[in-house]
């Protein structure tokens, strides 16, 4: 998450400083809630509270239905464009916009052969 995007999100909510530094070091840092525990001397479950709160913020923020949830997660830029492709495409499904503006990503083959077995696990489940 840029960190204008956590700010604009941080101020609407009631969190006191402490615990958007905290949320922050998760969701703009990139570190773990776990890391960030033990180098503020805080619990754990006071980072992930943080954490939570902004993101349920993002998730009223972008008009999100009720089922859907945001998350943090670090990953490689090409699978970043994937996770955003997907986005988009729900949304649209979803009549939240009318059409995505995220570019199809530009997959290596590494790439590809991951997506096609995650694929290929999720529908063993269906």
């Amino acid at each position: 998450m840029e960190k204008t995007e956590f700010r604009k999100l941080a101020e609407k909510t009631k969190l006191k400083d402490k615990a958007i530094n905290l949320a922050e070091m998760v969701l703009v840092d990139g570190l773990s809630s776990g890391i960030v525990a033990k180098q503020n001397n805080v619990s754990r479950q006071l980072v992930d509270q943080a954490t939570n709160r902004i993101l349920r913020e993002l998730t009223i923020f972008y008009n999100s239905p009720r089922e859907w949830r945001a998350i943090t997660t670090i990953l490689p830029e090409p699978m970043i464009e994937v996770i955003k492709w997907i986005e988009g495409k729900e949304r649209e499904k979803e009549g939240l916009i009318v059409k995505s503006k995220n570019r199809v990503p530009d997959l290596s083959a590494s790439d590809v052969e991951l997506l096609t077995e995650m694929i290929g696990e999720w529908r063993k489940t269906k």
